[in-house]
């Protein structure tokens, strides 16, 4: 690793491609075990040869700016990852691939690079008889689980919680993480990934039926499972999680 003052200098050039310094990292930590993360303000720099566009004159022009994107995305995703880790145990984990457009690449990437999660956070409700509550994403075409982006003063538990209230009018005991998904996104030769995290909510027996109420009109429904539909997202995770939590 190089340390370097300058952001993005460019160290030398190929016929199509362009090694230029980047930043490691914006932050460095170490883990204790009676102190948590210790974080230090140092910047290194490595070395990356990234592609550019090239004129049929053989000049380059337009850096593809999608890999420094996704690079930012890459540390962006891992302290917060580290964060939920060290802060909540007995949670699943799990990993998904998804291979998107390039416009939605981007999308998602700067969504990981502002906090993480390109999805937001999410709640997985359940009930003493072990349903679970889903809703109806129309735009996907799926039953999933509650949940969405965070606002900018809020933690993941406070936007499960919010979600929850927008997409099924229903309140929820909170307790603490029940899922930790690795999703990694795939595009024209581009990779980064973002975290998911899925909050264990309980409700008592006798709670109020949940009601699709979306000030943004995406949720068209909302009802209990005990058998979840094949057209579930996550549905395996899902029933994983159940089967061995709620058990």
């Amino acid at each position: 690793m190089t340390e370097s003052p300058s952001l993005g200098r460019t160290v030398g050039s190929l016929s199509r491609a362009r090694a230029i310094l980047v930043p490691e990292s914006n932050t460095y930590f170490t883990q204790s075990r009676s102190s948590g993360y210790v974080y230090s303000l140092s910047r290194c720099y490595r070395s990356v040869t990234v592609p550019v566009s090239v004129h049929p004159t053989g000049h380059m022009t337009t850096v593809d700016d999608l890999w420094y994107l996704a690079d930012e995305a890459d540390q962006q995703a891992e302290q917060t990852f580290h964060r939920l880790q060290s802060s909540h145990d007995q949670y699943m984990a799990f990993e998904a691939t998804k291979h998107v457009s390039r416009p939605r690449f981007r999308t998602v990437a700067e969504r990981i690079r502002d906090n993480g999660a390109p999805y937001g956070a999410h709640s997985v409700v359940s009930r003493p008889d072990g349903r679970l509550l889903l809703v109806r994403h129309e735009a996907v075409g799926m039953w999933v689980l509650p949940g969405g982006e965070s606002e900018s003063d809020e933690t993941f538990r406070e936007a499960a919680g919010r979600e929850l209230r927008e997409e099924a009018g229903m309140a929820a005991d909170y307790d603490g993480l029940a899922l930790l998904g690795r999703v990694t996104f795939r595009a024209d030769g581009h990779t980064t990934w973002g975290v998911l995290p899925i909050f264990d909510a309980r409700v008592p027996s006798d709670a109020p039926a949940p009601t699709a109420d979306d000030p943004d009109d995406e949720i068209t429904a909302a009802r209990w499972f005990e058998e979840l539909p094949e057209d579930t997202r996550d549905r395996a995770e899902l029933q994983s999680w159940r089967d061995h939590y709620l058990d």
